[in-house]
């Protein structure tokens, strides 16, 4: 077992007992669970709202950003988990892409489907790349469909997908993740 891997082992043991950073998702899933469907603007605002993104607020607003999602017409493909969708939502208008949004905003409809983007893993997952000599570009972790097979090869390396789901891996490494690079890269 690599140092990094060990690390990692070591803070997901410390995780188990961070439940208190979930109390805010748990409500926003029961929201997206009582409001399923995406065809009513009205529905749409009061869920984009709830998540209350920092990028939305800051480059676009909450009402373009419901109305580019219903013109979406996204409910068929996101039952069916089609990871593009994360993309186009997250292109709303010139704005840098509403990545973390947009993942957060499916993962929440179907928290099974979905890996939440994070811009806090980058630098964990490019570690992850180089560290175990892995067959991704890790200068395009940056981008959804990278950093999706990452997350899942991640999980499945670690044997983390009976342990944490994708919201948790979320947190992990919001709370962790610098810890773990600085510690895997001591003597």
């Amino acid at each position: 077992m690599s140092k990094f891997e060990e690390v990692l082992k070591k803070y997901w043991g410390i995780f188990q007992d961070e439940k208190m950073y979930f109390e805010n998702d748990v409500r926003n899933w029961e929201l997206f669970q009582d409001i399923p469907k995406n065809n009513n603007i009205e529905d749409i605002i009061t869920k984009v709202s709830a998540i209350n993104d920092g990028d939305v607020r800051r480059y676009s607003g909450v009402k373009e950003v419901s109305d580019h999602i219903l013109k979406l017409n996204i409910d068929e493909p996101l039952a069916k988990g089609d990871l593009s969708l994360v993309d186009d939502i997250a292109k709303v208008g010139n704005n840098p892409p509403f990545l973390e949004f947009a993942s957060l905003y499916c993962n929440y409809h179907f928290p099974k489907l979905y890996p939440i983007f994070s811009r806090q893993h980058l630098d964990i997952y490019e570690k992850y790349i180089r560290n175990l000599k892995l067959d991704y570009d890790p200068n395009k972790v940056d981008t959804y469909p990278v950093f999706c097979s990452v997350l899942n090869d991640f999980v499945k390396r670690l044997h983390l997908g009976d342990k944490m789901n994708y919201l948790e891996m979320r947190k992990f490494g919001w709370l962790y993740g610098d810890t773990i690079i600085e510690e895997s890269q001591q003597a």
